[in-house]
C-alpha cells in the first residue's frame, strides 16, 4: 500500500503512476455523473446531453469507482486496484496543500 503522507518521499515515477491513477478515477467520477444526467434525461423523454465515453479503461475505472464507494475504507480489498485508488482518491479530497507533488499539477487541469 502506498502512503500519500509525505508526497516529498516518493520517486517521481511512483507521483507520475499516482496522478495517472488519479486522472483515470476523476475521468470516471465525471463519467458516472454524466450517465446519471443521461438517464433523468431518459426518463424525460429527452435526448441524452453526454455522448458514450470511448476513452480506453473508462468502463473499468466505472466499475471501480462504483466498488469503491461500497468497499469498507479500513478493510484491504482483494479487487485490483482498489486500496490504492480509495487511498489516493482519499488524498485527493483532503490535500490542501498548494505543493503537493501529487495533487497541484492535476488541480491546475481540473479547476
Amino acid at each position: 500500500m502506498i502512503s500519500l503522507a509525505n508526497p516529498h518521499e516518493l520517486s517521481p515515477k511512483t507521483i507520475k503512476d499516482i496522478q495517472q491513477q488519479l486522472v483515470f478515477i476523476l475521468h470516471a467520477v465525471a463519467c458516472i455523473s454524466k450517465d446519471k444526467q443521461n438517464a433523468v434525461c431518459a426518463q424525460a423523454g429527452q435526448p441524452p446531453r453526454h455522448p458514450p465515453c470511448d476513452l480506453p479503461n473508462c468502463q473499468a475505472f466505472r466499475q471501480l469507482t462504483i466498488h469503491m464507494r461500497q468497499c469498507p475504507l479500513r478493510q484491504p480489498c482483494a479487487v485490483p486496484y482498489c486500496d490504492t485508488s480509495k487511498a489516493i482518491y482519499k488524498h485527493w479530497r483532503q490535500c490542501r496543500n498548494t505543493e503537493c507533488l501529487v495533487c497541484t499539477r492535476i488541480r491546475c487541469f481540473v479547476q
